[in-house]
């Protein structure tokens, strides 16, 4: 565990602890793309993901969780709520998830803290893997509501140097009810995060000085954005009764709802310096909601 700052065995943590592996992330990324989606279905205490691109209101045991990639923080001075959509499945390795209260990391971790591993280099000399994949709505499954995942990544070890590259492309369609009507596609309601499309970039390069010291660089490059033509009718709310959302067509936004977010992390790690253990870590990181 290092979602505890210091690298811990679970068993010694005195608090409820879930590890979420590789094979774990990959069997649900059959169904779903989205982290907040993902860590809703197997993390107990977690609440159902809120079908937009705000996690707002996806809380940990009732409180809001504080969210780290490889020990950086997510949040911003500005809060978001977008800690979950700054990375693509493709790029991480295990989740580990701390419930209960922490401020080791700052302010925000009142249910629990999430450490999002990146990829890790293979122990091969040079190992390469591609998937290709297709969604749709099955309320309508026509041209408006396919999208398609595509992902690359190569990685391998020699001698005392790794790394790890790895490319995603994401689109998401349309969505559409059991009638085969669209579901207005707005990022703060019903409609979720449709009309989209998410492209990550994850590069490590690691190498072991000696037996006892590494120097490691990680980049990753988050981009997600929705272009929609569609957008909420609001005379539904002036019929009598209980009455679905409908979807008007023509809207035309000057700013495009979305996130990018890009961190440049540097990591040294020494296993006996005077007989202790020192990590040092020094990061960089851009974020934007919402851009053109």
């Amino acid at each position: 565990m290092t979602a505890t700052r210091t690298a811990e065995e679970p068993r010694d943590v005195p608090r409820s602890v879930t590890i979420i592996n590789r094979e774990q992330i990959e069997q649900q990324t059959q169904l779903s793309q989205n982290v907040g989606e993902i860590l809703g279905k197997l993390v107990p205490g977690l609440a159902t993901p809120t079908q937009s691109s705000s996690n707002f209101g996806q809380t940990l045991r009732g409180r809001n969780l504080q969210v780290l990639i490889d020990g950086v923080p997510q949040s911003t001075s500005r809060n978001a709520q977008r800690d979950l959509r700054t990375i693509a499945p493709s790029a991480i390795e295990r989740i580990e998830v701390v419930r209960g209260p922490s401020a080791i990391y700052g302010d925000g971790g009142t249910g629990g803290v999430i450490n999002i591993i990146t990829r890790t280099p293979s122990e091969e000399r040079l190992a390469s893997q591609t998937q290709i994949g297709i969604s749709g709505a099955l309320g309508d499954l026509s041209g408006d509501s396919l999208g398609y995942n595509l992902q690359h990544a190569i990685s391998g070890t020699e001698e005392n140097l790794d790394f790890a590259v790895s490319g995603s492309l994401t689109t998401t369609g349309g969505f559409f009810d059991a009638e085969g009507d669209r579901i207005p596609p707005d990022p703060n309601a019903q409609g979720g995060f449709s009309d989209a499309e998410t492209l990550n970039f994850f590069g490590k390069l690691g190498v072991n000085l000696d037996e006892q010291q590494r120097l490691q660089l990680t980049f990753n490059h988050f981009d997600d954005s929705q272009d929609t033509d569609f957008t909420i009718d609001p005379s539904v709310n002036l019929l009598p009764g209980r009455q679905k959302a409908r979807t008007l067509e023509g809207l035309n936004l000057d700013e495009l709802p979305g996130t990018r977010n890009t961190l440049l992390n540097l990591q040294y790690s020494h296993e006996n310096l005077l007989g202790s253990n020192v990590q040092a870590q020094l990061y960089y990181r851009d974020y934007l909601r919402g851009h053109l």
